[in-house]
């Protein structure tokens, strides 16, 4: 068969093909030009949305931080609103005051040092006017030191008689062993009776004890 003989045989399949790949290319480029634009309003809308959502993770990473770094404090004494706050690492008894109501009028602001900066944990106790405040070790007042009292031979804690100068946790114990097995300390200087604890080391403590 010639192409002649092939033409006249399958012209009119040929021609079927060719007129449906005309319209296929032609719907193809009709449907590219009808396609809208998109609109600068849409792409602004996009953008504020990132904007947006990068604002909203800044912030919860920031509230992350911040808990994270908060300290807790415990207020109490000539305060006229006791109680635990929180604040930022970083803030002063001066904040922690306010936050408390303020001082009463009758507290001792004497002994209040406003500057201190605040540590986790930590009590503030404000003393009033005359007031003597009872020793204490784990409680830290506004000068953020322990407060200065003599040691209950015959009351204090293990962790109480290690904040004696030269007192460790073995010679705290041998403290609470002896008023354990023989009764309470009648003086000071009793505390010779327990073992390790000669007369110049008694005297030496003795400022800083009581019974």
């Amino acid at each position: 068969m010639n192409f002649e003989e092939f033409w006249l045989a399958k012209k009119r399949l040929i021609i079927g093909v060719v007129i449906i790949i005309n319209l296929m290319v032609l719907c193809l480029l009709l449907f590219l030009h009808l396609s809208p634009p998109k609109k600068a309003e849409d792409v602004d809308f996009l953008q504020s949305t990132n904007i947006s959502l990068d604002k909203q993770k800044q912030e919860i990473s920031k509230t992350s931080n911040s808990a994270s770094s908060a300290i807790y404090v415990d207020v109490k004494g000539a305060v006229n609103k006791p109680g635990m706050y929180s604040l930022a690492d970083g803030k002063r008894v001066n904040d922690v005051i306010k936050m408390a109501g303020g001082l009463t009028d009758q507290a001792d602001t004497k002994q209040v040092n406003y500057a201190l900066k605040l540590v986790d944990q930590m009590i503030v106790y404000i003393p009033q006017i005359g007031e003597i405040v009872e020793n204490n070790v784990s409680t830290i007042s506004s000068t953020n030191q322990k407060v200065n009292k003599k040691i209950n031979l015959n009351t204090a804690t293990l962790e109480e008689l290690q904040t004696l100068t030269g007192i460790g946790a073995k010679k705290a114990q041998k403290i609470i062993n002896y008023r354990e097995a023989n009764g309470l300390f009648t003086q000071v200087d009793d505390l010779q009776n327990v073992d390790g604890f000669g007369a110049k080391t008694v005297e030496k403590l003795k400022e800083s004890l009581t019974v």
